[in-house]
């Protein structure tokens, strides 16, 4: 029953994920695009549940991933800890991994990840200083009717304007900004180890069962009293399968989840260590597309439409530098702890 529930939810999350992230990002004319437009754009009711999924602020990605998690550890503790148990393993590291992912789980739930308001806008005025190429001073925020704060982007989702702006998630129903940025990166981390590890544990755990029942060696078989059956690979499969079935599913789940979650983890700390919020590399990234598009363009034309060239000439983003990236260290200390380490790069004071 359980092993259906985790399944079920497995497959519920693969799913959300997918249209989420792989859905919407495909070009129109593909296989993926056409797919994403009659499934989810056409169909009222499925686009009506992922809208309110992932554009509205609800409590139910956070229950699902608070069940996931549980689930999952119900799982080991079912089976998988019983047999690293009865081998004199008694191991405290799972137990407190989980808590310690469920702690800071909700830490980046509960934590406002730092909205803008009239009573801490000069605060965030002198932290944050403009570069001119992304955030340049313009006018205020056409909702909050505030400074437009560098760094910061108003989130529709939320309803406010939000500091350090990375991005919103749905799993923990806000945005990922200044104040609980660290506690998301940490989950992360938190949440690969422990994916990782549990491979690991129920891998010995199997290993364990095999030999308790004389699966390994070259000849493995099943001895009684009274006969001995040789065992070849399926056998074995089809007994592990009997008996080790939670184990079996929890090391292809977690290990897939397991390098899923390491991967954005890596991701974003990558992101962080080059001075970006991912909200800015997407910004960066759209100007080298643009840039491209522009050289493409020119390549297209022949020498006479080059000299009378009507193309709004392009920025190279190579000839640009980020003022936020005050290198590997601070960009990571200002990212954990903004207040303790706020933007101080010289680049950046010579370039006001």
């Amino acid at each position: 029953m359980l092993l259906g529930i985790y399944l079920f939810l497995i497959v519920i999350v693969g799913i959300l994920i997918i249209i989420s992230l792989v859905g919407s990002r495909a070009k129109s004319d593909s296989v993926l695009g056409k797919m994403y437009e009659s499934i989810y754009v056409k169909n009222k009711i499925i686009h009506g549940i992922t809208e309110y999924l992932f554009y509205k602020p609800n409590p139910l990605l956070i229950i699902l991933m608070g069940v996931l998690i549980i689930v999952g550890y119900v799982l080991l503790a079912i089976e998988p800890m019983k047999v690293l148990n009865s081998h004199g393993h008694w191991l405290i590291f799972p137990h407190l991994q989980f808590l310690g992912t469920l702690i800071l789980y909700c830490l980046a739930i509960k934590t406002p990840p730092g909205y803008i308001k009239k009573s801490n806008l000069k605060v965030y005025q002198n932290r944050y200083p403009y570069d001119n190429i992304l955030y340049k001073r313009e006018s205020n925020c056409e909702y909050c009717h505030l400074e437009k704060i560098p760094r910061s982007k108003h989130c529709k989702r939320c309803g406010k304007c939000v500091a350090r702006f990375d991005h919103h998630c749905p799993w923990i129903n806000q945005c990922v900004g200044e104040k609980n940025c660290k506690f998301f990166l940490f989950f992360l981390l938190s949440m690969s180890i422990s994916l990782i590890t549990i491979t690991y544990y129920c891998i010995i755990a199997i290993k364990y069962f095999m030999e308790d029942h004389n699966m390994t060696g070259k000849h493995p078989a099943i001895i009684t009293p009274t006969t001995t059956i040789p065992l070849d690979l399926s056998l074995i499969f089809i007994i592990l399968f009997n008996y080790m079935r939670y184990t079996i599913m929890m090391i292809i789940l977690c290990s897939v989840m397991g390098v899923a979650v390491l991967c954005f983890f890596l991701n974003q700390l990558y992101i962080t260590s080059k001075g970006y919020t991912t909200y800015e590399k997407i910004k960066w990234d759209r100007m080298y597309d643009e840039y491209q598009q522009y050289l493409n363009e020119i390549d297209k034309m022949t020498e006479e439409q080059q000299n009378d060239n009507s193309l709004e000439e392009v920025v190279n983003p190579d000839s640009l530098i980020n003022y936020y990236d005050n290198g590997f260290l601070n960009n990571i200390k200002s990212a954990l702890f903004p207040e303790k380490y706020p933007q101080a790069n010289s680049k950046l004071k010579k370039h006001k």
